[in-house]
């Protein structure tokens, strides 16, 4: 890749079918892209290809920012389902403590008045 960056070719067919996959790949970060395409780095390569492969970086960067969208949100999705879980098991060993507080309490209480 950084040898098509070096040597701008002087016409379209001195790109190899290696550098144009190179190219490919390269084309997903859209800022460096674009930058280098106005600088002329492409000049050679027909308008429509550059087209093609500029829509080709949208669409792939797009699907990169909501994937990475998604996972932030099953992220957070499971910290909340996390804090939940736990908010949920420290009221039940709360209410299971009282309830046993309440049962020793009525315990001694049936003690003390002489009824076990």
């Amino acid at each position: 890749m950084n040898n098509i960056l070096k040597n701008k070719p002087k016409k379209q067919n001195e790109y190899s079918q290696k550098d144009i996959e190179a190219f490919h790949l390269f084309s997903t970060n859209r800022a460096k892209l674009l930058r280098l395409i106005d600088e002329g780095y492409f000049s050679t390569l027909d308008s429509e290809l550059i087209s093609q492969i500029i829509n080709k970086a949208h669409k792939e960067a797009d699907a990169v920012s909501v994937a990475y969208k998604r996972k932030k949100k099953a992220q957070w999705d499971l910290y909340i389902a996390n804090q939940q879980y736990y908010e949920a098991q420290a009221k039940a060993e709360k209410e299971k403590k009282d309830t046993e507080d309440e049962a020793n309490r009525l315990t001694n209480l049936k003690r003390l008045l002489g009824l076990s």
